[in-house]
């Protein structure tokens, strides 16, 4: 779904013409949010590294999370690195595979697409919406809140079902009836 039609979809739900600008603001405001709680709304990349010990090298500037780091051609996991500034040294020499989770690239204009997963793109709208309604009523408006709600509640399920889809998910209690 573009920004446009995020627009649009947030527009019926606030009858009210949503700047461009406000719209793009929010959606990027939105997908950091995401990326923040959920790591399955980054962007998940693997780099290999040829490391000498005690050396830094650079890893992408969105980078925010660390996934695995594996000695290539042994399949061993390892915590032998340090992170600072957006560079990673490791402790031994040898090949990584560095596996990572890093920011979207922010959106620009109407016709693009957020580089978010494409199942939280349906969640956008409820978002815009409501800091749409925060700022022209103020933050105290009902609907701006029951929006803001929805919007977190649908991404807690979003999340929830794309870690099930990857095989990663863990059992959960249910209450007996």
């Amino acid at each position: 779904m573009t920004v446009d039609e995020m627009r649009i979809q947030a527009q019926l739900k606030f009858p009210r013409k949503i700047n461009l600008q406000f719209a793009i603001r929010y959606i990027n405001d939105a997908i950091k949010k995401l990326c923040k709680k959920y790591d399955t709304a980054g962007i998940r990349e693997t780099i290999t590294i040829t490391a000498k010990a005690d050396e830094w090298y650079d890893i992408d500037p969105l980078f925010f999370k660390v996934k695995e780091c594996i000695i290539n051609g042994t399949k061993t996991k390892t915590n032998a690195f340090r992170i600072r500034s957006k560079k990673v040294q490791f402790d031994y020499d040898g090949t990584y595979d560095f596996t990572y989770i890093r920011y979207p690239k922010d959106v620009t204009g109407g016709t693009e697409e957020p580089e978010i997963a494409v199942d939280y793109h349906d969640i956008l709208p409820d978002y815009i919406a409501s800091k749409e309604r925060a700022r022209i009523f103020g933050m105290r408006d009902e609907d701006a809140q029951i929006l803001l709600a929805e919007f977190y509640d649908s991404a807690k399920d979003t999340h929830t079902t794309l870690k099930s889809h990857k095989g990663t998910s863990k059992r959960i209690k249910a209450p007996i009836w």
